[in-house]
Parts: structure tokens; sequence; C-alpha cells
């Protein structure tokens, strides 16, 4: 019940901003086409602090690894929704936790995923969650030495990443996973903090999109 009120209130809010994702089927293959959509809304809400660089971090990620689509994402907090509404598709993104790196993350916790989109009689909407805890704690699991120096960076860069996960599941209306980089099923700490990661480029959505 908590969770189905929680999904109703986003839901309220992303329909008063005028950003509900449009229907699958023709509209969602148009959108794939040689002409480069408007950027994707990201409204997002963190429930602690969280610092100025894991953002810029976080946003730059999410760009580099949707450039083939190519897509590319506006930020603003869920708080600033206009009312006008926004052009374009838009996702609603909720961090939950601790996402600050001044104190020492919980223990490593693989019960549960990193985040998840929410999914309503088997159509994923355009509502995710991150669990903070459980991404802190991989980054800080991940790094090795003098690496820890840059814990905001690679947290930023982490954040990027399963933000993409869950987009990639929103923006193309599938429950499938690929085969490998950030769309695959499970991502490891090492995925997380790698120096590199993409979307995985044999998967079906993403050549389609990037019109190959």
């Amino acid at each position: 019940m908590v969770r189905r009120v929680y999904i109703l209130a986003l839901t309220a809010v992303a329909l008063a901003a005028g950003v509900v994702g449009r229907a699958a089927g023709a509209e969602s293959a148009a959108r794939v086409g040689a002409v480069k959509p408007p950027p994707v809304t990201v409204f997002f809400r963190f429930e602690s602090a969280v610092s100025g660089q894991t953002l810029e971090h976080m946003r730059v990620e999410l760009d580099r690894l949707f450039e083939p689509v190519p897509l590319s994402f506006d930020w603003l907090r869920l708080e600033e929704a206009p009312e006008a509404g926004v052009v374009g598709e838009a996702v609603v993104v909720r961090f939950r936790g601790n996402c600050s790196v001044t104190s020492l993350p919980p223990l490593p916790d693989e019960r549960g995923p990193f985040a998840s989109a929410s999914v309503t009689d088997g159509v994923v909407q355009p509502f995710a969650e991150v669990n903070c805890d459980r991404v802190r704690a991989a980054v800080h699991y991940g790094l090795w030495g003098a690496e820890r120096n840059q814990l905001a960076r690679h947290l930023g860069i982490a954040l990027g990443r399963v933000v993409a996960h869950e987009v990639y599941h929103i923006y193309f209306r599938t429950r499938a996973h690929g085969s490998a980089g950030v769309t695959q099923h499970s991502l490891t700490p090492q995925d997380l903090v790698a120096e590199k990661a993409e979307l995985h480029p044999e998967d079906r959505a993403v050549r389609k999109a990037g019109g190959k």
C-alpha cells in the first residue's frame, strides 16, 4: 500500500508538470529516428546532502553513456518542476539513503539492486529510485588505495551508470537487459568504478536508436 501511494504521488507531480512519458508504439518508434530528440528532463530529489562534484560527474557520465543514441539530459530538482511542463520526455529519479562521501559507507549489501524503475501492469513507468547506501558501499568496496581520495568523483560516475541503467528501461520501455555494459542485469562494484563503461553496443534498442 505504501509503495502504491508513493507511485501515485509521483504520478500526480509528473502530470502537473506535463511530463509523463508518451504511450509506446508508433510514437516510440518515431523518437528513435535520425533526428536527435529533445533532451530528456530528469527531475531528481536526494534524501540527504550530496556534493556538487558528485552531481556534476553523475550528469556528465549519463550524457556520455547516451551520446551514441544520441540522447542528452536536462536536470531539474523535483520541487522545481515547471507548471507549463517540458518539451520532450521526462523521468523522475529519487535518491534514497545517504549519498554523501563524508561518512563511512555501510557494508556491501548484495541482497537488493542499486536501483529500480517502476512497473505497472507490465509497463515500465518514468519513475526510478536509487539506493545511495548500496551504491556508496559498492564504490568504496571497488576502489583501492589512493583511488579513495577521489570518492566524490567515483560516486558521481557510479550514480550516473546506475541512473543510465534505469533510463535505458524507461526510455526504450523495455524490461529486457543487455548482455554486457551498464544495461546488463546486474552491475558489480567493478562495473561502477571501472575507468570506462558503455551502453552495450549490441543491444537492439541502442542499435536502432543510433540508426545502425
